[in-house]
């Protein structure tokens, strides 16, 4: 599967706002230039859902709550065109970050993945993936501490596809595998625990009049094989799940992105972990891992309705690095 990613698609311009002229701007940079020295890296990722109910509000929830956390590197996936404008126009944008895009082409799709960042990347890249819904690959790739280091976003196929995020995710991998540092996050759509056949079934039990708390209590028959593709290929099984696997989050906080109990956005019972981070690093740990997003925009904002920035929750990350001396030399 990784001949059709063996060529690399052009790179991508780089965004910067330009006080000069009031715009942003594209920027080459050097091949020459050293990278960046840094000791820590935090990183989001968040789909601010594309739906047009309460757009200036959640928008504004959102631009609040990125703004606070001071975030280096933040991955938005289900941004549409007037979504990006607003952020452009955001004067702690404008003042810190660099961004991927400065349009979305309404012509080509709903809605696009993006990327800010405060750290100058060396290269961005937009890889198309096998997908019926014109899904692809964000990948920056940065110098840091005079390594490599590279950052895919992505959002998978949604619904009952799982051959095809199967295959979406395979291919992630191979456009990844010579970086001795990366990252896959995103909206994976689909979950750590249950397959699409199970929340099926739980949806029909609740339709049926089952209590919620006593579907959710059932071990439902049927071997787990989506979430499998993640230590049985060899290219994914060399990633941590940061939620799950780092240690850092007790296992009874589920982490549930898409919760219908929590989120009233969400029409239908739907708790399931969508949203991911995966990390590939021998020199980078994680050292802290929550949600973001997870409280309700104030109801005298939003006419006393109750209303979440996004029917998604994020993921903000801490990582730091393991050892200076191990990062002397590039791989």
């Amino acid at each position: 599967m990784g001949e059709s990613f063996s060529r690399r698609p052009p790179e991508l311009p780089i965004f910067q706002f330009c006080k000069k002229t009031n715009s942003w701007v594209s920027i080459k940079r050097s091949k020459k230039e050293p990278g960046n020295v840094v000791s820590q890296i935090t990183v989001v990722t968040y789909n601010v859902c594309f739906e047009s109910d309460f757009f200036d509000q959640r928008c504004e929830q959102i631009f609040q709550l990125l703004q606070c956390q001071k975030v280096d590197i933040v991955c938005l996936q289900e941004v549409v065109p007037n979504f990006l404008e607003k952020l452009k126009k955001e004067p702690w944008v404008q003042d810190y970050y660099y961004l991927s895009n400065d349009r979305i082409d309404p012509t080509l799709s709903l809605y696009g993945s993006i990327l800010l960042t405060t750290i100058p990347p060396k290269a961005l890249r937009r890889w198309q993936l096998p997908s019926t819904m014109g899904r692809d690959c964000l990948e920056a790739e940065f110098i840091i501490n005079n390594q490599t280091f590279s950052f895919a976003t992505i959002h998978l196929e949604s619904l009952d596809y799982p051959q095809k995020r199967k295959e979406q995710l395979i291919s992630v991998s191979h456009i990844l595998l010579s970086f001795p540092s990366a990252v896959i996050l995103g909206d994976f759509n689909f979950d750590s625990s249950q397959d699409y056949s199970h929340l099926e079934t739980k949806r029909d039990m609740i339709r049926r009049g089952m209590p919620i708390d006593q579907v959710e209590s059932m071990l439902l028959s049927g071997e787990l094989k989506e979430n499998d593709i993640l230590k049985s290929h060899p290219n994914l099984s060399e990633y941590s799940d940061v939620w799950s696997e780092s240690g850092l989050v007790p296992p009874t906080e589920k982490g549930y992105t898409y919760d219908s109990e929590k989120n009233k956005m969400i029409r239908g019972y739907e708790r399931v972990r969508y949203d991911r981070i995966l990390l590939r690093s021998k020199y980078w740990e994680p050292k802290a891992i929550s949600l973001i997003g997870d409280q309700a925009v104030p109801p005298c904002k939003v006419g006393g309705a109750v209303v979440f920035p996004s029917d998604h929750f994020g993921l903000i990350m801490t990582l730091e690095i393991k050892n200076q001396n191990n990062q002397n030399s590039q791989i």
